[in-house]
């Protein structure tokens, strides 16, 4: 799909049709769902010798038959501009929490991308003209203005509104977890739920205008309960999901994922490659995306038998702890 990184205006009048909105929304909320396995965030630092044979142990030398993709060099942790990705990083959440501000909130998360890789600190207008960031700062464009009222203020009064807004908090919260995407949350949102803590009592603390959806069955079985199974396991690692993984702890996993592809497949058999930030070098990663190469296969190849030996192998060590969806 094609799109600009700019948002349109803050009054909405873009010329995207009714039905374009709805599968924007629709897709929006089914990104998270394809996910099929979520790795533990953490490892034991004491592996007891009973599980000596998978601990979490970085190896002396990388494999042989180690990939060919290039990694670059490690990014740094700090960012000159990290003032000014945070409060762009507030517009993006808010607004990929909503309804119908998918691609809104898309822009935004483009700029906060190029906030995130420039080698240099933006201290003046002139600053968003250079090349690396031109094209999510040109002229007239809300990036923009926005990017010169922070540096003429130290602060963004759309991130102030936004911020200060019981409705957008509440979408904010209720879409950091698995499975619940803008349309979801507002229907939580109008069937009375204001807090990560009404939904895990499954019960709501404010009188809302709708109450659809409650305790029904749409979307995956409920059980009498306001969120689906699959939500419910989102709900329950929400903190964990949160929490960022250190890029030492990433590679110990990625040791562990090599040798159980080995002990499963035999050597040189089928290549582990960690990708996303992990691959682009960041200190910190939200998550670990692992990409799965057998060798010696055609377009007639069946890799589902060989995945689920492989996550099967990855639970008996106790890496996995849970299946999302």
């Amino acid at each position: 799909r094609q799109g600009t990184a700019e948002p349109p205006d803050e009054g909405g009048q873009g010329k995207r049709t009714t039905s374009s909105v709805k599968k924007e929304e629709k897709e929006s909320e089914e990104d998270d769902s394809v996910v099929a396995v979520r790795v533990a965030a953490s490892a034991p630092s004491h592996p007891s010798s009973s599980s000596s044979s998978t601990a979490l142990r970085p190896s002396a030398d990388p494999p042989a038959d180690r990939h060919s993709v290039a990694v670059p060099s490690p990014s740094p942790s700090v960012s000159p501009n990290d003032a000014l990705s945070e409060e762009f990083k507030r517009l993006r959440d808010a607004y990929k929490a909503q309804k119908g501000e998918y691609w809104r909130g898309r822009a935004y998360e483009r700029v906060v991308q190029v906030l995130s890789s420039l080698p240099f600190q933006i201290e003046t207008e002139e600053d968003l003209d250079r090349p690396e960031c031109a094209h999510v700062f040109g002229p007239k464009t809300k990036s923009r203005e926005k990017a010169v009222e922070f540096l003429n203020s130290g602060k963004i009064r759309r991130v102030q509104e936004v911020s200060g807004d019981p409705r957008s908090e509440a979408l904010r919260l209720f879409t950091q977890i698995h499975g619940v995407g803008p349309a979801e949350a507002e229907r939580l949102y109008n069937s009375g739920f204001r807090s990560i803590e009404d939904l895990r009592a499954n019960r709501p603390s404010a009188a809302g205008p709708s109450s659809v959806g409650v305790g029904g069955s749409s979307g995956g079985h409920r059980g009498g309960h306001v969120l689906t199974s699959v939500q419910r396991k989102g709900l329950e690692y929400l903190e964990d999901f949160l929490i960022k993984i250190p890029r030492k702890h990433a590679e110990i996993v990625e040791n562990l994922l090599r040798r159980v592809a080995t002990d499963v497949f035999g050597r040189g058999e089928m290549e582990v490659v960690l990708g996303g930030s992990y691959r682009r070098g960041k200190q910190q990663v939200g998550d670990i995306d692992v990409i799965l190469l057998k060798r010696g296969t055609d377009l007639q190849y069946n890799p589902l038998p060989d995945l689920r030996r492989f996550l099967q192998a990855l639970k008996a060590t106790g890496l996995i702890v849970d299946t999302l969806s």
